[in-house]
Parts: C-alpha cells; sequence; structure tokens
C-alpha cells in the first residue's frame, strides 16, 4: 500500500504541476489581455507581474521535478498549497476592494470576473497539495 501511496503522490504532484504551465502558458498567449487584467487591479507599480509566468513556468519545472523523480515531494506538495492559499487571500482582497472586473489573470482569456469558481479551484488545489504534503501521515497516525 506504501508503493500506491508513493506512485500516486508523484502522479498527482505531476498533474498539480500542469496547472502552473497551462496557466503560464495561458498568459503568455494573452499577453495583452494578462497585462489589462493586472492593471485593472491597481497593484503597485514595482510589482513585477509581467515576470509571473515565468515564475509560474519555474514553478511547473520543480513541482515536475518533485512528482517525476520524487524529488523532495512533500515540500514542493507544502510550497504549492501555500501559494494557493496565497491566491485565495489575493482573490479575496481583490473581491472585498471589488477590484478584478476583468478577472484576476489567473488564466489570460479564458477568465472574465472574479467568480465564486476562483476560490474554489485555488482551494482545491490548496487541499490536494496538503494531501498529497500530509495524506498517508495522517492515515497512518488514525
Amino acid at each position: 500500500m506504501d508503493l500506491l501511496w508513493q506512485v500516486a503522490r508523484r502522479v498527482i504532484l505531476f498533474g498539480l504541476s500542469l496547472v502552473w504551465l497551462i496557466a503560464a502558458v495561458a498568459k503568455l498567449h494573452a499577453s495583452a489581455t494578462f497585462s489589462s487584467q493586472t492593471a485593472a487591479l491597481g497593484l503597485p507599480s514595482w510589482l513585477p507581474m509581467g515576470a509571473l509566468p515565468y515564475a509560474e513556468i519555474a514553478l511547473f519545472l520543480v513541482t515536475a521535478a518533485a512528482g517525476l523523480f520524487a524529488w523532495r515531494t512533500r515540500p514542493m506538495a507544502i510550497l504549492n498549497g501555500a501559494i494557493y492559499i496565497a491566491f485565495i487571500a489575493f482573490l479575496a482582497w481583490e473581491k472585498i476592494h471589488n477590484l478584478g472586473a476583468l478577472g484576476c489573470g489567473c488564466f489570460g482569456e479564458i477568465q472574465r470576473g472574479i467568480t465564486a469558481g476562483d476560490f474554489i479551484r485555488d482551494g482545491a488545489l490548496a487541499i490536494v497539495s496538503f494531501a498529497v504534503a500530509y495524506g498517508r501521515s495522517v492515515v497512518k497516525s488514525a
């Protein structure tokens, strides 16, 4: 059963890495839309939002490596989960301040406005990430 869990963790973590790649490609493909979405958020000018797709590509590479090569699986899953929690906080901030009418810029042109689906998506990805990090240890201790 432990071998099955180890394989499942790696497959799920690789799947999580693909979310970063999809988000980065969508932003790069629709860079004008992404720029207008982030400009509408009123973020500080010193925040390098244009670098976000490249950071997501880096996250894709290290998360995929963790999944494919069983390299730092737990820390990478925790990092992914923490980033999704930060995204949820950012989405909440945008909603509270009535920003993001064009969207959060998460997936380029395929998104219009910030919806409950954005919170559900990021929440589900955070839960999956933390399940990969801690799932088997929680089952063992029960």
